[in-house]
């Protein structure tokens, strides 16, 4: 008798099929609705950890660079000679594709591939790494005292989207001896760089490699 009230018991303690089925359904609406706020956040880290990679393979290539050729590569490129700048790079960066092309003038296959690019109307120099990432470098000035020498952007997924500052493109610049990332174009002012973690256009979002490497994620 009492086994069989225990066995009862315990029956009636179970979940039925549709306690079972509201669960679960009650499960897959939370998960729909927090998944997709994990993987951007999860690719969103992806892009600053390839973000900083390539900061530091830049910074070594241009150290290498320098001591190699006993000069900086602003003062061994010509202004406005990106392609200069971009094959002191090649060696250094393992860059398996190289073409020069006009931002605003049509994209180049395979490398950049679009006109949200700094100073537009200029010959940029694209490249791809073996990595997959996309440089695009754009020698600006020789040395000069109060701007920047060089712009190199990076986008660290290649053509994959979303190709979009501040999410998988960042922006680097050379002054004289040093790569550093974009904070200001003009370094007589004290310019905190403006970054929206990618909304907006190119311009709301130079800064981001900045605030990804010296303030936070």
């Amino acid at each position: 008798m009492i086994k069989e009230q225990l066995l009862e018991s315990r029956l009636c303690s179970a979940f039925t099929l549709a306690e079972v089925l509201v669960t679960l359904g009650i499960i897959g609406v939370v998960a729909s609705l927090t998944m997709p706020g994990l993987m951007g956040n999860y690719q969103k880290k992806a892009n600053i950890t390839a973000m900083k990679k390539a900061y530091s393979v830049l910074n070594q290539a241009y150290m290498n660079i320098v001591r190699e050729q006993g000069i900086d590569a602003v003062s061994m490129c010509p202004t406005n000679d990106s392609k200069c700048l971009g094959d002191m790079f090649k060696s250094e960066l393992k860059l398996i594709n190289s073409e020069l092309w006009v931002p605003n003038g049509g994209g180049v296959a395979n490398c950049w591939g679009d006109s949200t690019i700094t100073n537009a109307g200029e010959q940029h120099y694209c490249t791809v790494s073996a990595d997959g990432i996309v440089y695009d470098f754009d020698m600006e000035w020789q040395r000069t005292a109060d701007r920047i020498n060089a712009y190199i952007c990076i986008d660290t997924n290649g053509p994959k989207r979303p190709n979009k500052f501040g999410k998988d493109r960042f922006t680097f610049v050379i002054i004289n001896t040093s790569i550093t990332p974009y904070k200001s174009y003009d370094l007589t002012v004290e310019n905190y760089p403006s970054c929206k973690d990618g909304d907006g256009g190119m311009y709301d979002n130079l800064g981001c490699a900045y605030k990804y490497l010296y303030n936070d994620n």
